[in-house]
């Protein structure tokens, strides 16, 4: 799903891109270029249409605020056929 303002949530990208840069290195950080914020509501291993869901939570629920009170840096796996992740680090970033 969207989010507005798209440009809400850089500073936030940024500070996650150099914590991955500190554990990582610099050069293995992915490009910053064509980054779209959204809220992923579900995973699907196929192809399809969204237009159907994106109706059905636009009809259900419209427009919605919310605030972004922590943020996790995770290492993900996927050795068992399914992804899997633990915590690294988290940062608070309100009190809400």
């Amino acid at each position: 799903m969207g989010v507005t303002p798209q440009d809400g949530l850089n500073s936030v990208r940024e500070g996650l891109r150099q914590a991955i840069a500190d554990i990582w290195s610099g050069g293995r950080v992915p490009d910053a270029d064509g980054w779209t914020p959204h809220v992923s509501i579900a995973y699907s291993r196929v192809t399809g249409p969204a237009d159907v869901y994106e109706k059905a939570m636009a009809d259900e629920h419209g427009s919605v605020d919310i605030t972004i009170s922590k943020v996790q840096l995770i290492v993900l796996g996927r050795d068992e056929h399914e992804y899997q992740w633990t915590m690294h680090s988290e940062v608070l970033l309100s009190d809400a």
